[in-house]
């Protein structure tokens, strides 16, 4: 899967924009991407790029994934946000 991720910071920054993907509650593993943006002209891209294996599910197991790209960084405007998944056979 990919997410594409175009940000700002959202006032004149120091730290990196950073998003995170979670599951559910929990980050994903390599799930992370960073930039440095010092104010909300200074545009970065972020990518994740990862493969992650889900089980299949079945009348006892569910193995539902809940994704969610959380800003984890400095405060931050994203824009052109785009998530590809690609099943995998």
């Amino acid at each position: 899967m990919t997410v594409t991720a175009v940000g700002a910071a959202s006032a004149a920054a120091t730290e990196p924009i950073t998003i995170t993907l979670y599951n559910g509650a929990d980050p994903i593993s390599g799930g992370v991407a960073s930039a440095l943006s010092s104010d909300e002209t200074n545009v970065a891209t972020l990518v994740i790029n990862l493969i992650l294996p889900v089980r299949p599910s079945c009348c006892a197991i569910d193995n539902t994934v809940n994704l969610m790209v959380v800003n984890t960084g400095v405060e931050a405007t994203y824009t052109n946000t785009t998530i590809t998944i690609t099943k995998l056979a």
